[in-house]
Order: structure tokens, then sequence, then C-alpha cells
């Protein structure tokens, strides 16, 4: 919360992203309370912008050099070595394909074991 006192104001704020929305009540009687709403600066702003800007290319690079590495870790195998990396990849997927489905279904039974009536 932020006060607005200086102004001769008694105000209750919140910060969402780039607003501070505020909420001026007058000290005169009859007067309505309104809305204001205090922006950051415009240099915060585009600095924010830039920042995430900066991130998602960072993330976008490392993304395509992990692809780029595995792809050459799986290419510079003999072929034997290649078919035990799929027979590989095939059991642990139906490995974890079974667990996921007994996951379930003990949480089902679970559920219905102590659910309240």
């Amino acid at each position: 919360m932020v006060s607005l006192v200086s102004y001769g104001w008694s105000a209750e704020a919140e910060f969402d992203g780039t607003l501070l929305v505020a909420e001026v009540f007058s000290a005169g009687p009859g007067k309505k309370s309104r809305e204001v709403r205090i922006k950051k600066p415009k240099a915060v702003t585009k600095a924010e912008r830039e920042q995430k800007a900066r991130e998602k290319r960072l993330n976008k690079e490392y993304e395509e050099f992990v692809e780029a590495s595995r792809k050459r870790a799986y290419d510079i195998q003999s072929p034997e070595v290649k078919e035990r990396i799929k027979a590989n990849r095939k059991e642990t997927a139906a490995s974890y394909k079974m667990k996921k489905k007994s996951n379930v279904k003990n949480t089902n039974r679970a559920n219905r074991k102590y659910r309240s009536k």
C-alpha cells in the first residue's frame, strides 16, 4: 500500500504490472472517491521490455544449442549404439506410460475411499 497523504489525500494503492492503481478519497464531505493511475516511467517500462526480449532470445538460443548438442551426440555413435538408444527410449516411454496409468488408478481409488460424503 502507498500513501498519498503528502498531497492532502488519503489513498490506498496497489501495484500490478506497469500501473500503480490508487483509490483517492477526498477529505471533504459529499465528495466522491476516484481512481488514479500512476504509471511507471517510460524508461523503466522500456528497460523491462528489452530485458524480457533478451531473456526470450537467450532461452531460444539455449534450446537450439541443447538440441544441436543432443543431435550431434546421437550422430557420432556407432549403429549398434544407436539401436540400443532407440530401444532404451521405447522401453522408457512404455514404463513411464504404465507408471502413469497405475498412479492415476491408485489416485482414483484413494479418491473414492476418502471422498467426503
